[in-house]
C-alpha cells in the first residue's frame, strides 16, 4: 500500500477548490455536459462532474414515488445501513457520554429531524406529519447490542403569526459497558417517503481503573432575553437542553455541562478531605486559540466527591460567524493529571 497511499497524499496535499453555479437560463430535463480545463498548464489536472440536470430527472421523481409503496421498515433499515447518511430529511445526532452512581455508564443519543421538510397530511380529524425513527448500537466489532424504534405525530404550528413548527427532539438512553460504540439513526416521513440518517461514535471510559476521567461535553444555547429561571446552569443533565447540530446565534449564549470522575481526595487527616480540581475552558478556531478562559478551580461543596459537575456559559456576541471548538480540560492538582474534552459548534 506504500507507494500508492503516498501518491494519494500527495494529490491530496496541494489543489484549488472552484465552484460555480450556472445561471439558471433554459428550461426541461436536458442534461448539460460541462468541460474543464487549465490554459498552458498541462502538468495539471482537474477533476469535474461530467454534467448537470437542469431540474430533477424523471428518473428519480418516480424513485421518490414508488418509496411509498415500500414497506417502512424496509426504508428504515435501509437508511440505517446506507453506506453513506441519507439527507432528503435533515436529521441530525449527538452522542453524549455521562456516569452516575445510580445507573452507571449511561449513552444518550440525541436525535435531531427538521420539521420544514416533513409532509403534513390530514390525520383523522387533525392535520399531521407522521415521522418512524429507528436507531441501533453497535460495538467496535459490529455487533448490535441495543436498539429502538418509534412513530412519532408531528403536528404544524398555528397559521397564525409566523410561528414555526418546532424540530423533532428525542433522546434515547442506553447502560453500556467501557468500550468503543458507534450509534446509527435513520427517519422517515411516511406521507413523502423521504428519509434521512446520521451515524456516529463515542467512546466510554473504563472508571474502575480509578484514572482521571470526564464525560462528554455537553452542550446547549440560552438565547438572547432569556427569562432569569433560565439562567441557571446547574442543573441536572437530564433537564438540561442539548443542542444536537451545535449551532448558535452571535447574540446567544453557549452553556456546557460536564462531569469529572476519580479525581483524588486529599490523604491529610482533615475529615472530608476533599479533592483539588482545576478547570481550563479555552475555544479554537482553525486550530488557533481564540478564548482562554482564566484557571478555575473546582467548587466540591455540596458535590460528590467521585462525580464532580461543572457547568459555565459562554458569551458569543463577539465570535466571528464559523466553526469553532469548544475544549474543557480538568487538572487534577493532587495526582498532577489532567484530562481533556472537546466538543465542534457552529457560530452563525
Amino acid at each position: 500500500l506504500g507507494p500508492d497511499l503516498t501518491k494519494a497524499l500527495k494529490e491530496t496535499s496541494a489543489y484549488y477548490l472552484l465552484a460555480w453555479r450556472p445561471d439558471g437560463e433554459g428550461g426541461g430535463k436536458k442534461f448539460r455536459r460541462i468541460e474543464v480545463s487549465i490554459k498552458n498548464r498541462p502538468n495539471l489536472s482537474v477533476r469535474v462532474q461530467r454534467g448537470y440536470f437542469e431540474t430533477t430527472p424523471e428518473v428519480k421523481q418516480k424513485e421518490t414515488t414508488s418509496a411509498k409503496a415500500t414497506a417502512p421498515a424496509d426504508l428504515l433499515h435501509k437508511a440505517i445501513n446506507s453506506l453513506y447518511p441519507k439527507r432528503e430529511l435533515s436529521t441530525r445526532l449527538a452522542l453524549t457520554y455521562i456516569d452516575t452512581p445510580a445507573s452507571g455508564s449511561t449513552l444518550v443519543a440525541s436525535m435531531k429531524i427538521e420539521a420544514d421538510a416533513l409532509k403534513f397530511e390530514q390525520q383523522g380529524d387533525k392535520t399531521a406529519a407522521i415521522v418512524d425513527i429507528a436507531g441501533t448500537v453497535y460495538d467496535d466489532k459490529g455487533k448490535a447490542l441495543d436498539n429502538f424504534r418509534h412513530r412519532l405525530t408531528v403536528t404544524p404550528a398555528s397559521s397564525a403569526g409566523d410561528a414555526k413548527t418546532p424540530d423533532i427532539i428525542y433522546n434515547y438512553r442506553a447502560t453500556l459497558k467501557p468500550g468503543l460504540y458507534q450509534v446509527r439513526v435513520a427517519a422517515l416521513d411516511r406521507a413523502s417517503g423521504q428519509t434521512g440518517s446520521s451515524a456516529e461514535w463515542v467512546e466510554i471510559p473504563d472508571l474502575s481503573k480509578h484514572g482521571l476521567s470526564m464525560s462528554s461535553l455537553i452542550v446547549g444555547e440560552r438565547k438572547s432575553g432569556a427569562a432569569e429561571d433560565e439562567k441557571k446552569v446547574d442543573a441536572p443533565v437530564e433537564d438540561m437542553p442539548v443542542s444536537v447540530d451545535r449551532r448558535f446565534e452571535r447574540s446567544s449564549h453557549l452553556r456546557f455541562l460536564v462531569y469529572i470522575y476519580n479525581a483524588t481526595r486529599a490523604t491529610a487527616a482533615a475529615v472530608n478531605a476533599q479533592p483539588d480540581v482545576a478547570l481550563q475552558v479555552q475555544l479554537f478556531r482553525d486550530d488557533q486559540p481564540v478564548v482562554t478562559m482564566p484557571l478555575r478551580k473546582l467548587s466540591t461543596e455540596s458535590q460528590d466527591p467521585t462525580h464532580l459537575a461543572y457547568a459555565a456559559e459562554i458569551p458569543l456576541q463577539e465570535m466571528r460567524a464559523g466553526q469553532y471548538v469548544l475544549q474543557v480540560t480538568a487538572i487534577d492538582r493532587i495526582a498532577k493529571t489532567s484530562t481533556s474534552q472537546r466538543v465542534r459548534f457552529e457560530v452563525q
